[in-house]
């Protein structure tokens, strides 16, 4: 992989995980009307762990959208190699 997909796959990596945050914290807010838990809130831990577990899964779902559509990119241009793609 040159260095240019390298860089472009860091960044949609980055750009993910930031999303994910996001979707999760506005789903949390909207389906339970409280804020999400976070590290020195007093929630109960069922509220922490179901917190945690879903932002995970948000989290893997939208990371490998990103980096299919990054893949799928890199590979339309010109002479680019095909970047591996993470083991899950």
């Amino acid at each position: 992989m040159n260095l240019v997909g390298k860089l472009a796959s860091m960044g949609a990596v980055a750009a993910s995980g930031f999303v994910a945050s996001k979707i999760a914290d506005k789903g949390w807010t909207r389906v339970t009307g409280k804020e999400p838990p976070k590290d020195d809130s007093n929630e109960g831990i069922v509220q922490v762990v179901v917190f945690a577990a879903l932002s995970a899964i948000i989290a893997a779902l939208v990371q490998r959208v990103v980096m299919k559509g990054t893949t799928r990119l890199l590979t339309a241009t010109e002479g680019a190699e095909k970047p591996e793609m993470p083991e899950a």
